[in-house]
Formats: structure tokens, C-alpha cells, sequence
């Protein structure tokens, strides 16, 4: 059994997986919006967003920004070379910067 016929036996999953990535990005991205106040709703229990300790407010939601950049980042890295075959990838990374 050749890597051809293994990737196409699981085209399928490859491809469920990008639009798993896809609904993480919509809820990474709803998640910053709820706590930055670009919502309506709010999250229960949450802050806004959320406070490191011995740092100010605006440091503390720079870093929780910075960090969720680069988890998308990282994300995309491995996306680009793990699905580069899969239809559905350009809309994971339109849908990743519009994020970003």
C-alpha cells in the first residue's frame, strides 16, 4: 500500500479535521470578542480579558493577545503542511487572518 492510497483512504477524516481547525478559529475569535468587549454577550465567569498577576491591565491583555496571534500562528504552520492538498485550507486561512 503505497502514501497515495493511504491519503486518499483518508481524505475524508483530513478533511473533517480543516473544518474542525475552522470551528476553533470562529470560536478563538468569538472568544476575543466577548472579552474585549466587542460583543453583546459576556462570558460568565470570565474576565475581560483575563489579569497576570503584578502586571497592569493593558500589559495583561497585550500578552493575551500576543499569545492567542501566535497559537493561530502555530496552527496555520502546521495546517499549511499537514493539509496543503485539502480543498477546504484556503477558507482555514482567510478565516485565520481575518482573525489575526
Amino acid at each position: 500500500m503505497g502514501k497515495e492510497s493511504i491519503k486518499k483512504e483518508l481524505q475524508q477524516e483530513r478533511e473533517n479535521l480543516v473544518m474542525q481547525l475552522i470551528g476553533e478559529i470562529k470560536k478563538v475569535g468569538e472568544e476575543f470578542n466577548m472579552r474585549t468587549g466587542q460583543s453583546i454577550e459576556t462570558i460568565p465567569g470570565m474576565e475581560k480579558p483575563p489579569q497576570c498577576q503584578n502586571v497592569s491591565p493593558t500589559i495583561s491583555a497585550i500578552i493575551w493577545a500576543r499569545q492567542l496571534f501566535q497559537k493561530i500562528d502555530s496552527n496555520m504552520i502546521a495546517a499549511k503542511s499537514l493539509f496543503s492538498d485539502i480543498p477546504a485550507l484556503k477558507k482555514l486561512i482567510s478565516e485565520a487572518q481575518e482573525l489575526r
